[in-house]
């Protein structure tokens, strides 16, 4: 039995008579402001019902009106958050207090993938340290989507878990709820965060009354210095609590920054303050549960609010700013230091360059900066348009930084490997021009090779022609990333024409790689003869061929599948008495392959061995993928298993090549131990394969061997559909229906979407245990879903249904499939050879089903 309060009536708009239990009055507190109030007028008034709450909660707990749980109820109303939101966590329980000193929270937590965890990583932070439930900071993410990102601290890990789970159900992308002490990780996670740090909340934290335990206070010195050294210049921290003692604490903490920071009623004389400097009213537009239920007892909320000052160095370089549009722009925020409400209208130019200052980038920007520091925030930047902004923040506003080579080096090395950033290459080379600082050759190479990996040759061609405007010099190696860039993007005229007058118009003699460089892209062009007669030639220009030249060319002959001429090239190799190296062995073992020569390329790969030339990833690669084509999968395991003994970590491909070799000569469970194996070996989870092993394994009929090595690879990888389908389709055929429901529910839950043959599956499954009728309402559940049952989705229903004489459920089956227009030509058959085959009775039922469906 629930405890009974009286209500008035009228309470909320609702005339109500009688007693009602306290979770009617909860519930009917949560609903009825939004039923009977407009959107536009609900906050406000539901602020006003909880106002005269706490100024009159003596007499509400007199007269048992409400309890404080149920205005916490009230004032996050319009969230609509569920309590119960698993079965691990059920209904949270708050445990008060818990040690910030033990050993399991002295330690960092890993700092997270930020673009991963916040949509726009750079927008201003606000982080809440000891954010309790978290519905207080999810009440302000929602109402500032695009306007700022909030990051909740708190060492309780179930209020996380729920918190985390609300935030998904609300579908925000710029709120994140981390388990974490604040005291030990505040530094690390704020330090590393894109964006500026432009507020802190610390907001009743746990008051530890005994003084043995005041050092478990999270407000200590290191936090304290930690906020104000990465909080932005006017920046805030907002501090509250309903115990005096705690707040004198927290007050004495930041007032020992006065250089630093300043209370706000000295900055801004509109903030109401009592005597003793505490903010009258709360300035976040929502209470906290903890103040909600404080006020509700009559006790005082103690507010403080700091403000984070400029330094002179902040101030001398607001005044070197124009006010000129500058690309920088975007990079300077608006900031009013004005102390007064009533400030003049009249703005001289002065004032108007006061009110800027320059936001560094990211935060913290290091107080000493050198051109090595730079290269390090620039590399380990993912965000290529920061990386940007850092590097004209460091020249433009830090005071005494200049750049060198090695700083536009880096950048223009991550700038040219984007190919959103090609129009931001030009400005920083005419930069580099203009600096007057000595460029290498490398920086030049550097270019050349990342903007032929973009498939951008005619770049790459323009950038080695402008390597003198510079003061560089081009040599050999410039020549060669050039003409290796042209190759990879299949410009081989243009790569026989720079060759051709490298001397005369580029003034670089070429060397033996240069005419190797020109072989291959012959050899490519399928132009071996022409090949050839480059490598009669070499001597003549001074260079002697070596094992590269002539296995280039070797591998011309290979892809034009003359293996006798390939053997030839092999052979004057051995005769100039060279030692042919693992990559010329195995494209001549590959190009046997592929004319399905095995032995050949046995006898070849038993050669390498004797010549004591040990095979690389590629070779076995390639003798791998032949014994898996020749059905000898003994062979191919041996192979991958010394390839392993190596310490060769071999391709999903390649690993799904054997097991699939394995599975189909019936030893799954010998592919499965491979697997295991593989694993272990660090090779990439991959669900083809795990989907492959199971499938064998059910057709084996080893169902539940399946399904335990299913929750094996779980820990790995999350399964894809095809996986759960084969696993759900194997369930299905031995009738274990109830597994395979549970299975559907964390496929589900997984958030995988069931395809049209994971539905036909359990209609195959009901069907089989002769419970067709339980098909009906998978079908209506697939077409619910939008899933387009296939031709045999509606025929093996009705078959099933047919067996069983179930007139009734197959005439709605068919029923479903006309209004769907999914009924096919093999439906029909079914049905009257099975159904109408009496045209006595069946033409009858015919008859109906076609005029409901007109009708």
């Amino acid at each position: 039995m629930g405890s009974w309060v009286c209500l008035p009536s009228g309470v909320g708009g609702v005339t109500v008579s009688g007693a009602l239990p306290r979770r009617a009055l909860s519930v009917l507190l949560l609903k009825s402001p939004i039923s009977l109030l407009p959107s536009y007028q609900f906050h406000h008034n539901r602020r006003r019902v909880c106002a005269s709450a706490s100024s009159g909660a003596k007499e509400l707990q007199q007269q048992q009106y409400v309890r404080s749980p149920d205005l916490v109820a009230l004032e996050y109303a319009d969230l609509n958050l569920t309590h119960k939101i698993s079965e691990e966590l059920g209904h949270v329980r708050i445990r008060q207090h818990v040690n910030p000193l033990s050993s399991s929270l002295s330690v960092p937590v890993e700092v997270p993938d930020w673009n991963q965890v916040f949509r726009d990583p750079t927008l201003p932070l606000m982080v809440d340290i000891g954010c309790g439930s978290g519905r207080f900071l999810i009440w302000l993410a929602k109402r500032n989507l695009v306007m700022r990102n909030y990051l909740g601290l708190e060492i309780r890990k179930k209020l996380v878990k729920r918190a985390e789970f609300w935030v998904k159900d609300l579908a925000l992308s710029n709120i994140y709820f981390m388990f974490a002490n604040a005291t030990t990780s505040f530094q690390q996670l704020v330090s590393t965060y894109p964006g500026p740090l432009m507020l802190v909340s610390i907001l009743c934290p746990d008051p530890y009354f005994k003084k043995r335990h005041h050092k478990r206070r999270v407000v200590q010195k290191p936090l304290v210095d930690s906020i104000v050294n990465n909080l932005m210049p006017s920046g805030q921290v907002f501090m509250q609590s309903d115990v005096l003692e705690v707040a004198l604490d927290m007050r004495n903490q930041f007032d020992s920054q006065p250089q630093v920071l300043k209370h706000i009623h000295e900055i801004d004389s509109s903030v109401l303050c009592d005597t003793e400097g505490w903010v009258l009213s709360n300035p976040m537009g929502i209470r906290t549960e903890r103040e909600i239920h404080a006020e509700f007892e009559g006790a005082k909320i103690y507010r403080r609010i700091y403000q984070k000052q400029i330094s002179s160095t902040m101030l001398m370089l607001r005044l070197k700013i124009s006010v000129k549009a500058c690309p920088l722009l975007h990079s300077i925020t608006t900031v009013s230091f004005s102390t007064s409400a009533s400030a003049s209208p009249s703005i001289s130019t002065v004032d108007l360059l006061d009110s800027y200052t320059v936001t560094p980038p990211i935060q913290p920007w290091p107080r000493r900066l050198h051109p090595k520091r730079l290269i390090y925030l620039i590399t380990r930047e993912p965000n290529l348009d920061l990386a940007l902004q850092i590097f004209h923040h460091a020249s433009k506003f830090h005071p005494g930084f200049s750049h060198n080579y090695h700083t536009y080096h880096a950048i223009l090395n991550r700038l040219s490997r984007s190919r959103a950033f090609h129009p931001k290459i030009d400005p920083l080379l005419s930069d580099l021009s203009n600096s007057g600082i000595k460029c290498s050759e490398d920086l030049f190479i550097t270019l050349i090779r990342n903007f032929g990996v973009l498939g951008r040759p005619k770049l790459s061609f323009k950038t080695f022609l402008d390597i003198p405007k510079f003061g560089a010099q081009r040599s050999a190696k410039s020549l060669n990333a050039l003409l290796n860039a042209l190759v990879q993007n299949h410009e081989y005229g243009l790569v026989h024409s720079v060759f051709k007058n490298c001397g005369e118009r580029f003034g670089v003699r070429p060397n033996v790689f240069t005419c190797n460089i020109l072989i291959k892209a012959l050899c490519q062009k399928d132009d071996v003869e022409t090949a050839l007669k480059v490598l009669d030639e070499m001597p003549a220009m001074g260079f002697v061929p070596d094992v590269v030249t002539y296995t280039t060319v070797l591998g011309g002959y290979v892809s034009r599948g003359d293996m006798v001429g390939a053997k030839r090239v092999f052979g004057e190799v051995l005769d100039r008495g060279w030692h042919p190296d693992a990559t010329t062995y195995t494209i001549l073992m590959d190009g046997f392959v592929k004319q399905g020569k095995l032995v050949d390329a046995v006898k070849v790969m038993d050669e390498m061995e004797e010549n004591k030339v040990g095979p690389n990833e590629v070779t076995y690669g390639v003798m791998i993928e032949a014994y898996c084509k020749a059905k000898k999968s003994g062979e191919a395991v041996n192979l991958l298993n010394d390839m392993l003994e190596k310490r060769y970590i071999p391709s999903s491909a390649l690993c799904c090549k054997v097991i699939d070799v394995l599975c189909h000569e019936g030893k799954a469970e010998d592919g499965s131990e491979l697997w295991k194996r593989l694993l272990k070996n660090n090779c990439t989870p991959d669900n083809a394969i795990s989907s492959t092993l199971i499938y064998w394994l059910c057709k084996e009929g080893k169902v539940w061997e399946a399904k335990k090595l299913f929750n094996q690879f779980k820990t790995d990888l999350i399964p894809g559909v095809m996986t759960y389908n084969m696993l759900i389709a194997g369930l299905c055929e031995v009738g274990e229906l109830c597994e395979a429901g549970r299975l559907w529910d964390d496929m589900v839950e997984k958030g995988c979407a069931p395809n049209a043959f994971t539905y036909n599956m359990l209609i195959k499954g009901f069907c089989k245990i002769g419970k067709a009728e339980e098909g009906i309402r998978i079908l209506e559940e697939m077409l619910d879903k939008g899933c387009l049952p296939n031709k045999s989705t509606y025929g093996m229903l009705i078959e099933g249904l047919c067996d069983l004489r179930k007139e009734a459920e197959v005439t709605k089956v068919i029923s479903l499939a006309m209004s769907n227009g999914d009924i096919k030509s093999a439906s029909w058959d079914l049905l009257l050879t099975k159904f109408v085959g009496d045209l006595d009775t069946g033409g009858a039922v015919m008859d109906k089903i076609l005029v409901e469906n007109v009708n």
